[in-house]
């Protein structure tokens, strides 16, 4: 057995995950998500599976730091590691990283929700040098500090979350600009950003490469949106739910990201028919579109989109 998923067994104990270290010696991938009797004694047998690349611990709420050192001392070498919702795992559990070799090869990371700060980032960033994903979502005590350390030391990084960030500013940006490698950016949420923020995203280094991006329900209006549209043409997928975002900002974005598949503004109340039919003329690689909560666009804007776009399929 190589794969193994346990997640919501709340069962599950410490003395099964010993059974289990000591019989499946070739397991690659274990998920223990909401495994509510796991403790960090369970993770040291755990750490014991030599064959080990992939582990996920998603809301295991009685994880604490302890369980960062089993791994980091364990006889694995992770790939990936999902720790989101272990709210016992702040900064000193971060600190274990380099404690062994257990997670030192770590590709991808996802910290969703756990109380680190912006010291437990730059260790992240210092230490983890191959990272190619990092999820950062709802760790609300990071700020542009933290932002700068990754920037600087995550150089092969495609991949960052960062949704419900409500500590970064615009200033963020300026330091994530510099990332060349990043394909993927989601900042839903992260209400301090505005279009000062974009502007710094579409001037700096790693504009070119990204190919989605998500700004949902952050403060962006029309003026991001030109930003957008000058600095970032390989776009793929553009989010701007619930965005105070017109026509105006739709039509530049229409008119200059010939590359999207996917839109999503739903909720972006100020859309009418006339920024639609803009879209429906000028996207021809669109594939999907997300209207949810437009108030303002009728069934002929609609339409528009059908007549043009055969193959559109509305989320």
């Amino acid at each position: 057995l190589e794969y193994l998923g346990l997640e919501d067994c709340a069962l599950v104990s410490d003395l099964g995950l010993e059974y289990l270290s000591l019989r499946l010696k070739n397991l690659v991938s274990l998920d223990l998500s909401m495994c509510l009797s796991v403790t960090d004694a369970g993770l040291e047998h755990i750490a014991k599976i030599s064959s080990l690349k992939k582990l996920t611990l998603l809301g295991c709420e009685d994880l604490t730091s302890q369980s960062m050192f089993h791994l980091a001392t364990a006889r694995f070498r992770l790939n990936c590691l999902i720790i989101s919702y272990c709210n016992q795992i702040e900064d000193t559990g971060i600190h274990m990283i380099n404690r062994g070799q257990g997670l030192v090869s770590l590709t991808t990371l996802n910290v969703n929700a756990c109380p680190i700060t912006d010291v437990g980032l730059s260790v992240v960033a210092e230490k983890l040098r191959d990272l190619t994903a990092l999820n950062i979502s709802e760790c609300e005590y990071v700020s542009k500090d933290g932002i700068s350390v990754v920037a600087a030391n995550l150089r092969k990084l495609r991949f960052i979350n960062m949704r419900l960030c409500t500590g970064l500013t615009n200033i963020s940006l300026k330091h994530l600009a510099r990332m060349s490698s990043l394909e993927v950016i989601n900042l839903k949420g992260c209400t301090k950003i505005t279009g000062k923020g974009m502007a710094f995203m579409a001037s700096g280094e790693g504009q070119s490469s990204v190919l989605e991006l998500d700004v949902s329900f952050t403060s962006i209006g029309d003026t991001g949106l030109r930003y957008i549209a000058q600095g970032m043409q390989k776009l793929r997928s553009l989010s701007l739910c619930g965005c105070l975002i017109s026509d105006k900002g739709l039509t530049r974005i229409a008119r200059n990201l010939h590359a999207l598949n996917t839109l999503k503004i739903s909720r972006c109340s100020r859309i009418t028919d006339n920024g639609i039919k803009v879209v429906a003329c000028n996207l021809k690689r669109l594939r999907q579109i997300d209207l949810k909560g437009c108030s303002r666009i009728t069934s002929a804007g609609k339409r528009s989109l059908v007549v043009r776009l055969p193959h559109l399929k509305f989320l």
